[in-house]
């Protein structure tokens, strides 16, 4: 379930090949929709700011609103997105509160234990 960023499917119109795929009015479509709290939206914009806009510091941060904003609305694939994000940046226990909310396997668990362990071996170890 928990899949490091660009394991799981993606929404139609988002290639993870770092390029801009969606128009700028998709883009100001889907932010006007994500804003009124469409599901679909929040999560294909994140994935948008987060795979195909270059992986600039902007469009990371971006990613990152949109995504937390997603996992707020409980959707299940954006709350697994949302603790992976966490992981790979290092807020291991925020992530670890993010990943309990979801129903899980134990191989889930098992998957997000050593994330979680890499993590912490990670945040230990930086500046």
């Amino acid at each position: 379930m928990l899949a490091l960023m660009a394991c799981e499917p993606r929404p139609q119109g988002v290639d993870v090949i770092a390029k801009p795929v969606l128009p700028a009015a998709e883009v100001a479509s889907l932010e006007r929709r994500a804003s009124a709290g469409d599901r679909e939206a929040l999560l294909r914009l994140a994935m948008h700011y987060e795979f195909a806009s270059g992986g600039t510091p902007d469009s990371r941060q971006r990613a990152e609103h949109w995504i937390e904003l997603a996992a707020e609305t409980g959707d299940a694939a954006a709350i697994d997105r949302w603790a992976a994000w966490l992981l790979v940046t290092k807020r291991c226990d925020e992530a670890r509160s993010w990943f309990d909310r979801l129903p899980s396997t134990a191989e889930d668990r098992a998957s997000f234990e050593r994330d979680e362990l890499l993590c912490r071996r990670s945040a230990q170890r930086a500046p």
